[in-house]
């Protein structure tokens, strides 16, 4: 069962997908990491020591930032992140979507009951 989630390659936190312990060793991707805190399910840890006014990257995006220094392994919580996030920009581009060829159930019928 995997027990850790990344959300984005930028992120740097792990989500906890089963309660892990204090003092245990972690990995993921190739990567150990030790934790300094326990780690509740659902719950983030640093992926690298962070000073005090570093970004929180979830989702790869800004998502909060240190409040206190955060060791590697360390939970996340109110107590050592505010949240912050970075500016909104509208699409910087038009996305342009390919409709897949459907054709071969053209002759298809619904065999149900339409609700």
């Amino acid at each position: 069962m995997q027990r850790l989630l990344q959300l984005d390659s930028r992120d740097n936190v792990l989500i906890a997908l089963t309660d892990l312990k204090q003092g245990e060793t972690v990995e993921f991707n190739g990567s150990r990491y030790p934790l300094v805190s326990r780690i509740p399910a659902k719950h983030k840890f640093a992926t690298r020591d962070l000073p005090a006014g570093s970004h929180v990257i979830m989702y790869g995006v800004l998502v909060g930032k240190t409040t206190q220094p955060v060791k590697q392994g360390e939970v996340l919580t109110l107590n050592n992140i505010q949240h912050e996030a970075g500016a909104f920009h509208e699409k910087s581009k038009e996305f342009i979507w390919n409709a897949p060829d459907v054709s071969r159930w053209n002759e298809r019928k619904f065999f149900g009951y339409r609700r």
